[in-house]
């Protein structure tokens, strides 16, 4: 097997192990996905996160501002367009 210098290295289908923790808290905690289905965008919910509730990483201690910020962007998108009111 050769390895190349292209290859990317992911965790569990995201881009790190920071990337999964914050997307797998975001989806799987109510309070936080609640939270996420109203932002726009993923910089308002770090806002949001950070500095109205004090939250800065996961309970797993995953920082949420070292999370890869396009992935995250496109989770916080999804949420919004699966929470959307006909």
């Amino acid at each position: 097997m050769t390895l190349t210098t292209e290859t990317k290295k992911t965790y569990n289908g995201w881009a790190d192990y920071t990337t999964w923790n914050c997307a797998l808290w975001i989806n799987n905690e109510p309070t936080i996905y609640n939270l996420a289905a109203e932002c726009v965008d993923y910089n308002e919910f770090l806002y949001e996160m950070q500095v109205m509730c004090g939250f800065f990483e996961t309970p797993d201690g995953a920082d949420y501002g070292e999370a890869d910020y396009k992935e995250m962007n496109e989770l916080i998108q999804e949420i919004t367009e699966q929470t959307e009111v006909w």
